[in-house]
C-alpha cells in the first residue's frame, strides 16, 4: 500500500518546518531525560543498534558516518565506543540538539532541515548515513528527504535506519495518539511502511535487509515520555520486560512489531 502524500495544508511546507523546529526545541529537555537515561540507552543498544549493525554486516573501522536527526548524539557515542576509529558528524533541525551533540561527542553537528534542498557543504560524501527515528518526522517531503540522504552517501555506502512500522496491528491507536498527544508533532510525523519508502528510494538505494521489532519494552522503556512511565520505574521494568522483548523479536509476522530496522546500499546513480 502506497503511503499517502502528506497534506501540507494552509501553512505550507516552510511554516510546517518552522513549527516542527519549535516543537523539538520545546520538547528537548523532556525528550533527553526519557530517551537518554540508562534504561533507554540499554534498550537502544540491544534492540535497535545491535540488530542494525548485524544487518549491515561490515566493520565500520575508520569510516565516515553522518547521523541524521542525531538528537543529543548518544547513538553516535555508542558507535564510537564500538568502533574507535570512526569519524562522526551530526545533523539535526534543532539547535539545542546540535549543541548537545557537539558537547557529548566532541564532533561537528549542523542545523539542517532534511525536507529542504540540501545546500550545506559537509565535505566528501559519507561512507554511512544513519537515521534512528528521524525519517517519520519528514512527511512534509519524504521523497526530498531520501534524495538528500542519497547526496550524503557515497556509491556503495550504506544507509541505516530505524522507524515506526505503519503495518503494525495497533497503528490505528497510534494515529489517534499522535493526534491528541502534544508530545507528537502530528502535522509532520507518522509511521512508515518500509516497502513503500524503499520504492521511493529506488532511484538511489537498494535494500540490503530489513527486520522488525518492538514489543512492550519499546513502549514502556524506550518511549517512556509518551507512555508517561516515571523514570524511577524503568530499572525495575527492564528486569521484567527485556526477557519478553527478546522473545517478541522472534515472532516472524511484521504486523506484531512496532518498528523496523533496515539497511540500504547507495547505488551509483546521481543524487
Amino acid at each position: 500500500m502506497q503511503q499517502k502524500p502528506h497534506p501540507i495544508g494552509k501553512e505550507g511546507p516552510k511554516a510546517l518546518s518552522e513549527l516542527q523546529k519549535a516543537h523539538f526545541e520545546r520538547m528537548h529537555d523532556a525528550y533527553a531525560a526519557h530517551y537518554y537515561d540508562a534504561s533507554s540507552l540499554q534498550y537502544r543498544r540491544e534492540f535497535i543498534l545491535k540488530p542494525l549493525l548485524a544487518l549491515a554486516g561490515s566493520e565500520f573501522g575508520a569510516c565516515r558516518l553522518v547521523e541524521v536527526a542525531s538528537g543529543s548524539g548518544y547513538n553516535s557515542l555508542i558507535l564510537e565506543e564500538c568502533f574507535p576509529g570512526i569519524s562522526l558528524t551530526g545533523i539535526d533541525i534543532s539547535p539545542s540538539a546540535c549543541a548537545d551533540y557537539r558537547a557529548l561527542t566532541g564532533q561537528p553537528a549542523y542545523e539542517i532541515d532534511m525536507t529542504k534542498p540540501l545546500v550545506a557543504q559537509l565535505g566528501q560524501p559519507f561512507d554511512v548515513a544513519m537515521v534512528i527515528g528521524g525519517l517519520h518526522h519528514c512527511l512534509a517531503d519524504l521523497s526530498g528527504t531520501l534524495r538528500n540522504l542519497a547526496k550524503l552517501v557515497r556509491p556503495g555506502g550504506l544507509l541505516l535506519m530505524m522507524e515506526p512500522n505503519r503495518r503494525y496491528v495497533l497503528e490505528g491507536v497510534r494515529r489517534l495518539w499522535y493526534r491528541f498527544d502534544r508530545s507528537f508533532d502530528a502535522a509532520n510525523e507518522g509511521a512508515l511502511d518500509h516497502d513503500e519508502i524503499a520504492g521511493r528510494g529506488m532511484p538511489w538505494f537498494e535494500v540490503v535487509d530489513v527486520r522488525y521489532g518492538g514489543g512492550p519494552a519499546f513502549f514502556l522503556i524506550q518511549n517512556s515520555m509518551i507512555t508517561r512511565v516515571p523514570l524511577s520505574w524503568k530499572p525495575g521494568l527492564v528486569r521484567v520486560l527485556f526477557p519478553l522483548e527478546r522473545l517478541s523479536v522472534r515472532i516472524p509476522f511484521r504486523f506484531v512489531h512496532a518498528f523496523f530496522v533496515a539497511v540500504w546500499r547507495r547505488l551509483d546513480t546521481p543524487g
